[in-house]
Protein backbone atom coordinates (compact mmCIF):
# COMPACT_ATOMS: atom_id res chain seq x y z
CA UNK A 1 0.00 0.00 0.00
CA UNK A 2 1.57 3.30 -1.06
CA UNK A 3 1.48 6.36 1.14
CA UNK A 4 -0.02 9.53 -0.33
CA UNK A 5 2.35 12.47 -0.08
CA UNK A 6 1.23 16.06 -0.21
CA UNK A 7 3.24 19.11 -1.18
CA UNK A 8 3.28 22.35 0.79
CA UNK A 9 4.09 25.86 -0.43
CA UNK A 10 4.88 28.57 2.13
CA UNK A 11 3.86 32.23 1.78
CA UNK A 12 5.12 34.78 4.31
CA UNK A 13 3.35 38.00 5.20
CA UNK A 14 6.10 40.26 6.54
CA UNK A 15 6.28 43.73 8.11
CA UNK A 16 9.40 45.88 7.73
CA UNK A 17 8.35 48.73 10.03
CA UNK A 18 6.68 50.66 7.23
CA UNK A 19 4.99 48.22 4.83
CA UNK A 20 3.59 44.71 4.76
CA UNK A 21 4.84 42.44 2.01
CA UNK A 22 3.79 39.07 0.62
CA UNK A 23 6.77 36.81 -0.12
CA UNK A 24 6.61 35.29 -2.66
CA UNK A 25 4.01 37.63 -4.11
CA UNK A 26 3.16 35.42 -7.05
CA UNK A 27 4.08 31.82 -7.61
CA UNK A 28 3.15 28.75 -9.61
CA UNK A 29 2.32 25.46 -7.91
CA UNK A 30 1.78 22.11 -9.55
CA UNK A 31 -0.79 21.23 -6.92
CA UNK A 32 -3.46 18.61 -6.52
CA UNK A 33 -6.35 18.29 -4.10
CA UNK A 34 -4.99 17.98 -0.57
CA UNK A 35 -1.71 19.80 -1.18
CA UNK A 36 -1.36 22.86 1.06
CA UNK A 37 -0.49 26.48 0.74
CA UNK A 38 0.56 27.70 4.18
CA UNK A 39 0.30 31.42 4.94
CA UNK A 40 2.55 32.67 7.77
CA UNK A 41 1.65 35.94 9.49
CA UNK A 42 4.97 37.44 10.56
CA UNK A 43 3.47 40.86 11.30
CA UNK A 44 2.73 42.30 14.78
CA UNK A 45 -1.07 42.27 14.20
CA UNK A 46 -3.74 40.17 12.50
CA UNK A 47 -4.01 39.90 8.73
CA UNK A 48 -6.97 39.03 6.52
CA UNK A 49 -6.53 37.28 3.18
CA UNK A 50 -9.22 37.85 0.57
CA UNK A 51 -9.36 35.40 -2.33
CA UNK A 52 -10.82 36.32 -5.73
CA UNK A 53 -12.70 33.01 -5.89
CA UNK A 54 -13.67 30.46 -3.30
CA UNK A 55 -13.02 27.30 -5.36
CA UNK A 56 -9.27 27.18 -4.67
CA UNK A 57 -9.62 26.62 -0.90
CA UNK A 58 -13.43 26.60 -0.57
CA UNK A 59 -13.05 29.88 1.33
CA UNK A 60 -13.13 33.44 0.12
CA UNK A 61 -11.35 34.91 3.15
CA UNK A 62 -9.14 33.88 6.05
CA UNK A 63 -8.02 35.77 9.16
CA UNK A 64 -4.63 34.88 10.67
CA UNK A 65 -3.41 36.10 14.05
CA UNK A 66 0.04 37.57 14.50
CA UNK A 67 2.74 34.91 14.70
CA UNK A 68 0.47 32.13 13.45
CA UNK A 69 0.25 30.16 10.23
CA UNK A 70 -2.79 28.93 8.35
CA UNK A 71 -2.38 25.85 6.15
CA UNK A 72 -5.05 25.86 3.45
CA UNK A 73 -5.63 22.62 1.56
CA UNK A 74 -6.06 23.01 -2.19
CA UNK A 75 -9.58 21.96 -3.20
CA UNK A 76 -9.68 22.77 -6.91
CA UNK A 77 -9.62 19.84 -9.35
CA UNK A 78 -8.02 20.65 -12.69
CA UNK A 79 -7.79 18.64 -15.87
CA UNK A 80 -4.34 17.77 -17.21
CA UNK A 81 -2.97 20.80 -19.05
CA UNK A 82 -5.10 23.34 -17.16
CA UNK A 83 -3.54 26.43 -15.61
CA UNK A 84 -5.67 28.75 -13.47
CA UNK A 85 -4.69 32.02 -11.75
CA UNK A 86 -6.10 32.99 -8.37
CA UNK A 87 -5.39 36.64 -7.44
CA UNK A 88 -5.70 37.50 -3.76
CA UNK A 89 -5.16 40.44 -1.42
CA UNK A 90 -3.75 40.61 2.11
CA UNK A 91 -5.03 43.30 4.46
CA UNK A 92 -2.64 44.07 7.34
CA UNK A 93 -3.97 45.56 10.59
CA UNK A 94 -0.51 46.91 11.51
CA UNK A 95 -0.57 49.32 8.55
CA UNK A 96 -4.35 49.49 7.98
CA UNK A 97 -3.54 48.88 4.34
CA UNK A 98 -3.08 46.07 1.85
CA UNK A 99 0.25 44.26 1.68
CA UNK A 100 2.57 44.88 -1.24
CA UNK A 101 4.24 42.40 -3.53
CA UNK A 102 6.34 42.65 -6.68
CA UNK A 103 3.02 42.43 -8.52
CA UNK A 104 -0.51 41.56 -7.48
CA UNK A 105 -0.25 38.40 -5.35
CA UNK A 106 -1.37 35.47 -7.48
CA UNK A 107 -1.38 31.73 -6.91
CA UNK A 108 -1.20 29.87 -10.21
CA UNK A 109 -2.27 26.23 -10.04
CA UNK A 110 -1.19 23.99 -12.92
CA UNK A 111 -1.86 20.35 -13.72
CA UNK A 112 0.73 18.73 -15.97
Amino acid sequence: MSEVTHKTWDVNIEYDGADCRVVPGSFEAEAKVGDEIRFHNLTPKDVSILFSEDDLFMKDKVKIKSGEAEPLPVQVMLEVGERVSYPYAVYCKCTDDFARAGSMPIIIIVRK
